[in-house]
């Protein structure tokens, strides 16, 4: 009786928060983008995985796999625990509390560690990508080149939407596009080690 009595108290967390932190983590990644674009276009070509990148990148590899499992868990409490997850969350205009989602509050406690975990990962996450571009900057270049097949113009296309008035939804999924290809061209450079 007391847990149906908790979810009457329903609590209202801002979902811009979650969506802020997906797209700083964007931010970052396209960073590997700006790199490859500044590098030196006469250097050779990076040929071998220097032995020293091979950590830090399966620490962004790591990173960015926990980042979207806590994106996923997060969007699994709003679902289980909003009443109305496409008004409170995915179809809201993104901006600082501009919506607000009315979880019930059995689901506020998951909710918040996801949301935690989200946020300690993508300090994990910016960390070792600029630990990259420090220490190992042709391997970064190397990850923005890969990158740039798949999401090119990306920045421009999230600051678009962000000027427009896209919603949570619409910037959620960019930044999860940018996230993948990252993912994706970090793998591709752990396999070209092996």
């Amino acid at each position: 009786m007391q847990n149906d009595m908790d979810d009457l108290e329903l609590v209202d967390p801002d979902p811009f928060v979650v969506t802020t932190t997906c797209l700083a983590a964007a931010a970052v990644a396209l960073q590997f983008i700006q790199t490859f674009k500044l590098l030196d276009k006469n250097k050779p070509a990076q040929t071998r995985l220097a032995e020293s990148s091979y950590t830090p990148l399966c620490q962004l590899r790591d990173t960015i796999e926990t980042m979207q499992n806590h994106i996923k868990n997060i969007e699994k409490a709003v679902e289980h625990g909003s009443n109305a997850p496409d008004k409170e969350f995915h179809n809201v205009v993104f901006g600082v509390s501009l919506g607000f989602l009315n979880l019930k509050h059995s689901v506020h406690n998951e909710y918040s560690q996801k949301l935690s975990g989200l946020i300690q990962q993508f300090g994990a996450f910016s960390q070792w990508a600029n630990h990259l571009m420090r220490q190992n900057p042709d391997v970064a270049a190397s990850l923005g080149e890969e990158m740039l097949g798949v999401v090119s113009d990306a920045d421009a296309r999230l600051n678009k939407m962000i000027r427009d008035g896209a919603t949570n939804q619409q910037i959620l999924a960019e930044s999860r596009l940018i996230l993948n290809a990252c993912h994706q061209a970090v793998e591709n450079l752990l396999r070209q080690r092996n």
